[in-house]
């Protein structure tokens, strides 16, 4: 029996590599967040004012390409870092691995992945790979809780819905609450005429979307309902990069709208793969909230996705009710793998701040004392 080839490590620009997503295909194991156009809007907006070193890994085997990282190195008290590339955008991390290698790869496979990785990056002091489920789309994700790794100090909500819609949702949702969504709906619709969902299919539909998303979130985050990261130009601009990237396609960030009478009820920012969906955003009208439009249109984009055959879905990270509806909560994992002492020394550190915040946000009220301080901060930071 001949030994199998040695796997080969090569680093890229992360600006060069968009042929290695073409190449490792779209039956690829990987997070919605390992989309090139997601990641390369990043790059061009926020990615520009953080001081980093985008770059990517590719793993081969006899010229078949088995891996893609997308990863970024930055410098903090002297210490070179590399993290998961797009930052805190990220609802979760991984690689992006070929089907058949990551469905039949072994322990001794991946231990030669992190050889590798340390290998193609001499320079590197720590290595710093947070957010990681268990599992990507029922897979193994080989890179969870490997080396020193803790619990990450967020919960995470996902679920994989069957293939019966309608008797998913009715495992899921109470027969109380359903109906009362049912009646929401057409409460709407007697007041305000026919609801309809709406993804658009121009450049000025998008922008129109995009717009109202941005002053719905303002506006509940000036009642104090909810934070408003999106007062931050970067952030919106990386938003409008990854939404045009993403118009007319299948995948990447796509926008849903419930609309009646002409006017946006509700938007929903959501992350779109051949396997999987991910939500990363979302906003109402507040004047509508006893309809529940938020609500509705969850349900509807829900249907749509399973519908495209769609069954993988995370509500992202948080602790918010209405994740807790749809989903499950799951743990991610923050994996560290310290090289020289410094990175030691950085690790420590990082860890105990990342475990007293998760201690301290889950103090009985300290969730909502936090939400409400950063929302009011916002909120004055957007006026």
């Amino acid at each position: 029996m001949q030994p199998a080839p040695p796997m080969k490590f090569q680093v890229r620009r992360f600006n060069e590599a968009r042929a290695l997503w073409q190449e490792i295909g779209s039956d690829a194991i990987a997070s919605p967040y390992a989309d090139f156009d997601w990641l390369a809007a990043w790059c061009e907006t926020i990615g520009t004012k953080a001081d980093i070193d985008a770059i990517t890994i590719e793993m081969r085997q006899a010229d078949r390409l088995l891996l893609v990282c997308p990863l970024m190195l930055r410098r903090i008290a002297g210490v070179t870092i590399c993290n998961w590339l797009g930052g805190h955008t990220q609802n979760f991390n991984s690689a992006l691995f070929s089907s058949d290698w990551l469905r039949s790869a072994d322990s001794g496979d991946f231990d030669a992945v992190f050889l590798g990785l340390k290998q193609a990056l001499p320079n590197v002091d720590l290595f710093c790979l947070g957010r990681q489920p268990e599992h990507i789309l029922g897979v193994r994700n080989p890179f969870y809780c490997r080396g020193f790794s803790t619990r990450h100090r967020d919960p995470f909500y996902q679920v994989q819905m069957s293939e019966d819609f309608c008797a998913w949702k009715s495992d899921r949702r109470s027969k109380g609450s359903l109906q009362r969504l049912q009646r929401q709906r057409k409460q709407l619709e007697k007041s305000f005429g026919q609801v309809e969902i709406l993804q658009p299919k121009s450049s000025g539909q998008l922008e129109s979307l995009l717009n109202v998303f941005f002053i719905q979130r303002a506006r509940s985050a000036q009642a104090g309902l909810v934070p408003n990261p999106f007062f931050d130009s970067k952030l919106r601009n990386f938003v409008h990069r990854a939404a045009f990237a993403g118009l007319q396609k299948k995948r990447g960030l796509q926008v849903f709208a419930l609309i009646a009478d002409g006017s946006i009820l509700a938007t929903e920012l959501v992350l779109l793969t051949r396997d999987s969906y991910s939500g990363f955003a979302k906003s109402m009208d507040l004047n509508m909230a006893k309809f529940s439009p938020g609500k509705l249109l969850s349900h509807e984009v829900l249907k749509t996705v399973h519908a495209r055959g769609i069954r993988y879905v995370d509500f992202g990270l948080g602790a918010e009710k209405y994740k807790e509806d749809w989903t499950d909560r799951i743990e991610l994992c923050d994996s560290y793998f310290p090289i020289r002492s410094n990175g030691f020394a950085m690790m420590t550190t990082m860890m105990s701040i990342n475990m007293a915040w998760r201690l301290t946000k889950n103090l009985p009220g300290t969730r909502s004392l936090v939400r409400r301080g950063k929302t009011t901060i916002q909120s004055q930071q957007h006026c």
